[in-house]
């Protein structure tokens, strides 16, 4: 219930847009202008957010975008883990591409507003491999699987031979949603070998959603690498 809350902030004559999720809110500045904000998304099994300003008079202020630290290939403050994002941040002001240079995880958009501006916002969420630094001694050889801010597992109950399974990570993955598991999930697919390095595919669900497919079903979340 406190979660609306921590959408958007406020600093001076600033707007935060910290969490991305479907919302409205009426946000009054310092410099007294009232704007309206309507954000749309479907994130995050889709990187597209959009938002509608519309302030009550011509006004100029900062609106300032958190940019994930995975959408920049960071998956760790202190370089635990590393990941490879290919596809870049897309940022569009009224269908406008500008550039995305991001400070202190935020990007920053300062002009004079009008209303029904459109601010576009689009992040990779292509999936991708996650690895451990070395001195991570025991995930040495293993890698977790993760798109946009969601990690993802393996259960038995759809890959029969689980414990024995390598993932090649040369493969492309590819994502599908769908709509009737697990009341609507994305679910990544990609290729291994198994115990007799056999090509096998594998398909990997969000992880908080772990046993609910087949209660107290075996699941990992690092997966031995096909060296």
């Amino acid at each position: 219930s406190a979660v609306p809350d921590f959408i958007y902030s406020t600093r001076g004559n600033v707007i935060f847009v910290i969490l991305f999720i479907g919302s409205e809110a009426n946000i009054k500045l310092e410099n007294s202008a009232n704007v309206a904000l309507r954000q749309t998304t479907n994130y995050p099994w889709d990187g597209k957010i959009s938002i509608k300003m519309t302030p009550d008079v011509e006004r100029n202020f900062s609106l300032k975008l958190r940019i994930p630290g995975w959408a920049r290939s960071v998956e760790n403050p202190f370089g635990l883990y590393q990941s490879k994002v290919k596809s870049e941040v897309v940022l569009k002001i009224n269908g406008k591409s500008v550039p995305v240079e991001p400070f202190d995880g935020y990007v920053t958009i300062k002009r004079t507003w009008k209303a029904d501006d459109q601010v576009e916002l689009i992040l990779p969420m292509e999936p991708r491999f996650i690895h451990a630094t070395h001195e991570v001694k025991v995930l040495n050889g293993l890698v977790a699987i993760a798109a946009g801010p969601i990690l993802y597992c393996l259960e038995e109950n759809s890959n029969d031979q689980l414990e024995d399974l390598k993932i090649d990570t040369n493969e492309e993955m590819k994502i599908v949603y769908k709509p009737n598991l697990l009341d609507g999930v994305n679910v990544i697919e990609g290729k291994g070998l198994n115990g007799k390095s056999q090509i096998i595919e594998f398909k990997a669900i969000p992880y908080y959603n772990n046993g609910n497919i087949q209660s107290g079903d075996k699941y990992k979340v690092w997966i031995q690498q096909k060296k």
